[in-house]
């Protein structure tokens, strides 16, 4: 299956709405047909990092950032993650 921006977008809104187990099962959904796809691990990060899911969010957040994606966002949730692992 093919996902586009409209999926992100519902899977943004999700992680709004703070159903973060629904957030992370379409950003899975996604990544399982674009393991590329930045948007999804910038969505499932922040949603791993709000469950307090450390690790996940920083493995996330870090494929994303290290890939280019450069938002500021993203550093301040891995920070928070990082700080939350000591």
């Amino acid at each position: 299956t093919k996902f586009n921006d409209s999926d992100i977008n519902a899977g943004f809104l999700e992680l709004r709405n703070e159903s973060l187990d629904k957030a992370i099962c379409t950003f899975n959904m996604i990544l399982k047909g674009n393991k590329e796809n930045l948007q999804a691990y910038k969505g499932r990060g922040i949603a791993y990092c709000l469950l307090g899911d450390w690790k996940k969010a920083i493995d996330d957040l870090s494929f994303a950032i290290n890939k280019g994606f450069e938002i500021e966002d993203l550093r301040k949730f891995r920070a928070i993650a990082y700080s939350a692992v000591g």
